[in-house]
Order: structure tokens, then C-alpha cells, then sequence
């Protein structure tokens, strides 16, 4: 499992605000559906799968970034958006602390969360001052039978302290001068019909800097599909990202990745 959670970094490098999980598939505002049941197929098999997954060995490199390539957000998905190389993005040596106490916090939680590198570009957006962004990632699993476990691992409420107290940590120390406030954090499961489950997140915070208080989003929604973790991630400073646009890019992720067997 990957170690951190780069989006999380990046928005902390780029945004002194919130961070919100919108869960709930076509909802920023509300808080996530707490429950949905997994389709497809046996808690934690996916369709098509051979019950408890065993035997065969996870994709080979060329596997992973074909499946990566066909299912990760392009230029062409977001008219209007400007694509960002994520070499941009540097983590710091205190950064890097801060990912590591997470790891060993949530165990598995950094490979549902951005951080491998079969990633899309960070696509980004301005209007007057306001920016949002949104980028997806694909990572994968040991084997098809991991999918019960991570999806417990993501769908914890020990999952949900360690964000918290990841989250505060992170943007105290990357926006100095900032006082960081009113930071929450809900989950809810999105719907994902032929997957093996789907998780998000909502993190929220509000940064106040010489008297404005400035909230900012942080939305994580994904799915299980056999071996592979698919992720999408967006943010929005002072409104979420948009929901049609989230809903969009997070059913057409789905759809790919249901045509094209990792």
C-alpha cells in the first residue's frame, strides 16, 4: 500500500483552506450516503472474479499502466480546465513526517487516496479568484480477496480520526500565519453498480488569514473494481467543486473501468 495521500499535499501547498469528501454521488453540500451496498457480486468480490480471488498475480507494469491509461481522466474529459503536471508539486521533509504518521495510523488508507503513480494530471480551473481542481488515480491491489479488507480499512471510523488529525497537521504547518478551524470529517459510500464497493470522504476546514475566513473542499470518492483502486479527487476554494461536473467524471471513471479489466 502506498504511502500518502498526494492530493492532500498538493492542496495544502496550493490552498490554505478546507477539505471536503463529497460521498453522495451528485451532492457537495450534503453529507455522504452512510450506506449503499456493494453490487456485483459477494461482499468484497468483484464480478467476474473467482470466489476469494487467490492465485492469480497482480498485473504486471505494462498491465497496470495500460488499465491506468484507459481509465484515469484526460484533457478531452475537462473542457475549460488546465492540466498540471503533479512533478510540480514537491513534498516537503515535514510533509513527508505528516504522510507518515497517517500511514501507520490508517494502514492502507494512502493507496485509496492519490498517491501512486498511475495518476491523471491535476486539472485546475480559476474564475476571478476562486480555483478548483480535480484529478483521478488508479492503484492496485495484491489480489481480488484484498477488497473486503481495504474496503474496511476505508469505511472505518479509525479511518476517519486519522484523516482528521492528519488534516489538521498538515494545513497548520503549510500555510504558516494561518489559523486553521472547523475542520470535519464525514464518509459516506457512493453508489458503484459492477464494482466491488465504493468509498469517499469529506474533509472540511476553514483557514482564517488577517480576519477572512476562507473554507476550502476536499472531495474523495472511489471504487474496487478486482484488483484495481480507482480514485477521484477534487477541490474548491470557498465553493465546492461543482456536483454535476463531479458526478460526470466519477461515472465515466466507473465506466471505464468496468470495459477494461485491470
Amino acid at each position: 500500500m502506498l504511502l500518502c495521500c498526494t492530493l492532500l499535499v498538493a492542496c495544502g501547498k496550493t490552498s490554505p483552506h478546507t477539505v471536503t469528501t463529497v460521498v453522495a454521488r451528485g451532492s457537495t453540500a450534503a453529507p455522504p450516503a452512510k450506506t449503499a451496498p456493494p453490487s456485483g457480486g459477494p461482499k468484497g468480490q468483484a464480478p467476474g472474479e473467482p470466489k476469494g480471488g487467490g492465485g492469480k498475480a497482480p498485473p504486471s507494469d505494462a498491465q497496470a499502466r495500460s488499465f491506468a491509461a484507459a481509465v484515469n481522466l484526460r484533457a478531452g474529459d475537462l473542457p475549460g480546465f488546465t492540466a498540471t503536471s503533479r512533478s510540480q508539486h514537491k513534498t516537503t521533509p515535514a510533509e513527508e513526517s505528516i504522510e507518515r504518521e497517517l500511514a501507520s495510523c490508517a494502514g492502507g488508507l494512502g493507496n485509496a487516496l492519490g498517491s501512486g503513480e498511475e495518476a491523471s494530471p491535476q486539472f485546475k480551473r480559476k474564475v476571478n479568484v476562486l480555483q478548483v481542481s480535480v484529478s483521478s488515480n488508479v492503484s492496485f491491489l495484491p489480489k481480488a480477496a484484498s477488497a473486503d479488507a481495504q474496503l474496511k480499512v476505508l469505511r472505518s471510523p479509525h479511518t476517519r480520526d486519522c484523516l482528521g488529525s492528519y488534516l489538521r497537521k498538515l494545513l497548520s504547518q503549510s500555510r504558516a500565519g494561518a489559523q486553521v478551524t472547523h475542520v470535519g470529517v464525514t464518509q459516506g459510500t457512493p453508489p458503484a453498480p459492477g464494482s466491488a464497493g465504493g468509498f469517499g470522504w469529506r474533509l472540511t476546514a476553514v483557514f482564517t488569514v488577517k480576519r477572512l475566513n476562507v473554507p476550502f473542499y476536499l472531495d474523495i470518492l472511489g471504487f474496487l473494481y478486482k484488483r484495481a483502486e480507482v480514485t477521484l479527487v477534487s477541490t474548491g476554494e470557498a465553493l465546492p467543486f461543482p456536483a454535476a461536473i463531479e458526478e460526470r467524471l466519477f461515472e465515466m471513471l466507473l465506466s471505464r473501468a468496468l470495459s477494461h479489466a485491470p
